[in-house]
């Protein structure tokens, strides 16, 4: 028997993760149930808010001072060891300002890397790509070793201007967190008995990434692993779920992966990594994907 076509449906979603939750809704397999529609800005438009959180943001002034202080935590070995740790740490110490929160001077700060780790994930890609606009935002930052898909030239002069990229943003009053319902094509065991829907919720940098070791960070499936591992807040067996262990969902099937990966993008919001760039010799438009797992354009993790 075909599946059914994958519906998008109009709904109070965010009423299933109240205190006191109601029987979870009957959801259709590859049924996908939001609320919550994101706008499209870029990041010149957004300023210094966090397109998840709202959260108002400001940057130490990237100077040589700072980006000396931002390199000693590459000689840390507890964060060499965890690239996820790591980000919230260096975001924390080049972070003046959070949510009206003094951050203090650009050193390592466990309490300012805390306060990171709580962003949603979206809000901490954001605030990488935002550091790195801080440094590059006069001449734009360089692709360095990308290349012309269409004829091969290098792209080795190419400059991106990173306040044009767009950002998918929580409207301003929006209530509560964003959600969503997934109605699950196989569905997977949860203590015992067969989870066929889900409520789902764009997870914390903490709950997803923050964690993962070297080895993890270079797994694109580990990294999606945590990612859905802390996406999860409820299911229609268990409408009250604590943190799911990572096993129980070796289960899941890829077509049930994959409508969770659709209905996350639906509610997540952070800057939009892809980006289309001209060919500088035959005006070929090439899609690329800024690589924020290495970010050696800003010192990243690539450096750790």
């Amino acid at each position: 028997m075909p599946k059914p076509e994958i519906t998008e449906t109009t709904t109070t979603a965010g009423a299933a993760a109240s205190s006191s939750p109601p029987p979870f809704p009957e959801t259709a397999p590859g049924e996908i149930v939001t609320d919550l529609v994101l706008e499209r800005v870029s990041l010149d438009e957004l300023g210094g808010v966090l397109p998840a959180s709202r959260k108002a943001y400001t940057f130490h002034r990237p100077n040589m001072g700072t980006m000396k202080r931002l390199g000693q935590l590459q000689a840390d070995p507890e964060l060499k060891r965890r690239p996820g740790l790591w980000v919230t740490f260096y975001l924390a110490a080049a972070l003046q300002e959070l949510d009206g929160q003094d951050m203090g001077p650009p050193v390592r700060d466990p309490k300012g890397a805390n306060l990171v780790g709580q962003l949603p994930a979206g809000d901490v890609l954001t605030l990488l790509v935002a550091w790195t606009h801080a440094q590059h935002a006069r001449q734009g930052v360089e692709l360095g070793g990308a290349g012309c898909g269409a004829c091969g030239a290098s792209w080795a002069s190419v400059r991106v201007n990173l306040g044009e990229l767009e950002v998918l943003a929580v409207p301003a009053g929006y209530p509560g967190r964003p959600v969503a319902r997934v109605g699950l094509w196989e569905g997977f065991a949860l203590h015992g008995k067969e989870a066929r829907a889900l409520l789902v919720e764009p997870p914390t940098w903490a709950e997803s990434l923050g964690a993962l070791s070297k080895e993890a960070w270079e797994n694109p499936a580990a990294m999606r692993a945590a990612t859905v591992q802390g996406a999860i807040k409820a299911a229609d067996v268990m409408p009250r779920l604590g943190r799911l262990g990572a096993e129980a969902l070796d289960e899941l099937m890829p077509d049930d992966l994959d409508l969770i990966d659709q209905a996350l993008g639906r509610i997540t919001a952070s800057v939009v990594l892809e980006l289309v760039v001209p060919c500088p010799e035959c005006t070929a438009e090439n899609v690329t994907v800024l690589p924020w797992k290495n970010l050696g354009f800003s010192g990243g993790p690539a450096r750790v």
